[in-house]
């Protein structure tokens, strides 16, 4: 296959041109989702595989615009992405999207994905195929309908020439009187259905072509014709003299003396079986199109709850529910840099269940656990909502508190150190010490804010426990040595 990379990522553009081109494929590279639209509109391709963030049109964009043009041929888009969440993949599909590449690149699941546009393309040819065969069979339906026309015209006018017309047209004619009687039967009508002329000779229609149930609609017709009406592109099942049946299209229409009496009636018809039978395997390939477009849309649904679970596994502590430190990492790197940009207060406050080991020695690992998981209940039921808690390790947690300054990170950790000392529990009472820092504008970076609120909750477990140290008052009671921290005056807890 033709294939179109979009990225402005030269390192990777590279990796997956290399790739693709082991695999067979034809690749083009474009620095820039404008620059794939422009190549794009100069030689066709039949994959695009575009960054979602590329510069100039990005990912989603390229998609609209590759969807908008009318070009006969179809092509498939894959976006190449690291977005995981429902809305990104709904938006990537809304704009024309037909699946998406995980990164960092896995090559069994671009080969997968590339199968599968191998096998959509393969039936957009066919039918394509197919539909141009169509086109041609009833383009050439209707130069015989206007051959036919034409000469049942000079018919009606000539009649000295009629039997030789009559015998020469292309397809198969007769005439009947009023009766329903055939009279005349022409050479093309003796291929079409089976019989030669002298066999059907004042035999009824009905009992000859018609099948057993059209008996009655042959004889309404026949008594409409020779009412003065014509019946033009009648699709119809005849039968042959060997009982298969045919799909025709009839025409059929009074002939007229001078006066304007109808003294007979002529029908033409065109065998179109095949048309019918390629009709009919169209629309069958539509159908499974369909149902492969339904399944494909049901893939994509499960690849993307699996994804969200297996992003909800790698950013989850198994134990609590909570965050785990990675993801608390991500977030703490998040939120200092907007607090930082928008000039905001963010708080950090480090949790440490006390005495915990004593409490597991003495109750063993079940219970010491089921501490940790009370204790996480206990954060989450005292946070806000757009704060972030996360196990930072053992029996440590940690909280973060976007927009919150010193005085309201003291509020908050004594609300959530009261929560668990007063959840109550089987054994001994479970408390916990805290250590809060607030970032000021002498805060390096996220690092030194989990630094100075490490440093703070050391004082706390120093002055006796079970409660909560600010950095900024912490820091005038201590000075740093050469070798340690020297408590210079006890620290009131908050």
């Amino acid at each position: 296959m033709k294939i179109l990379i979009a990225d402005d990522d030269r390192v990777s553009s590279l990796i997956l041109r290399n790739t693709l081109e082991k695999m067979g494929h034809e690749v083009t590279t474009a620095a820039s989702g404008t620059d794939g639209w422009q190549k794009l509109q100069e030689e066709e391709h039949h994959v695009v595989i575009s960054d979602w963030m590329t510069t100039g049109i990005d990912g989603p964009e390229l998609c609209r615009l590759i969807r908008g043009r009318n070009t006969g041929s179809y092509t498939y888009v894959l976006l190449f992405t690291g977005r995981s969440r429902r809305d990104d993949r709904f938006r990537g599909l809304k704009a024309g999207a037909d699946d998406f590449l995980a990164k960092p690149l896995d090559t069994s699941e671009l080969e997968a994905r590339l199968g599968v546009a191998q096998r959509i393309l393969d039936m957009q040819q066919e039918l394509q195929r197919r539909s141009a065969g169509l086109d041609a069979l009833g383009e050439d339906l209707t130069d015989k309908n206007t051959q036919l026309e034409e000469a049942l015209t000079y018919l009606g006018g000539a009649s000295l020439r009629f039997q030789e017309l009559f015998q020469g047209v292309p397809f198969g004619c007769y005439t009947y009187d009023r009766e329903g009687r055939i009279q005349e039967w022409n050479r093309a009508a003796e291929a079409l259905y089976g019989y030669r002329s002298e066999e059907v000779f004042e035999r009824y229609i009905w009992d000859t072509v018609s099948k057993a149930d059209d008996e009655n609609a042959t004889k309404d017709i026949v008594a409409g014709v020779f009412s003065g009406n014509a019946f033009t592109g009648l699709i119809r099942q005849d039968r042959r003299s060997d009982g298969s049946l045919i799909d025709v299209q009839c025409s059929t229409f009074p002939l007229k003396s001078s006066d304007g009496n109808v003294y007979g009636a002529i029908s033409a018809n065109v065998d179109i079986t095949d048309r019918i039978r390629l009709e009919n395997q169209v629309k069958e390939q539509l159908n499974a199109s369909q149902v492969l477009n339904a399944l494909l849309a049901q893939q994509r649904e499960k690849l993307a709850q699996a994804n969200a679970r297996l992003q909800l596994l790698a950013t989850t502590d198994e134990l609590t529910g909570l965050r785990n430190h990675r993801s608390f990492r991500e977030g703490l790197e998040q939120s200092f840099a907007l607090a930082r940009r928008q000039n905001l207060p963010l708080t950090v406050i480090l949790v440490d269940v006390d005495d915990f080991k004593k409490y597991n020695d003495s109750f063993g690992h079940p219970a010491g656990n089921y501490v940790l998981q009370a204790t996480a209940a206990a954060l989450l039921a005292s946070a806000r909502k757009q704060d972030i808690v996360a196990r930072y390790g053992g029996e440590e947690f940690v909280v973060i508190l976007p927009g919150t300054d010193v005085e309201g990170g003291a509020i908050a950790a004594e609300r959530m150190r009261r929560e668990i000392e007063e959840t109550p529990r089987e054994g001994r009472k479970v408390t916990a010490s805290f250590g809060v820092a607030t970032m000021t504008p002498d805060t390096i970076n996220a690092t030194d804010l989990v630094d100075q609120a490490d440093l703070a909750l050391y004082l706390s477990k120093e002055n006796g426990r079970n409660q909560v140290t600010n950095y900024t008052q912490a820091a005038n009671g201590y000075e740093r040595g050469s070798e340690h921290l020297e408590v210079i005056s006890p620290t009131v807890p908050c």
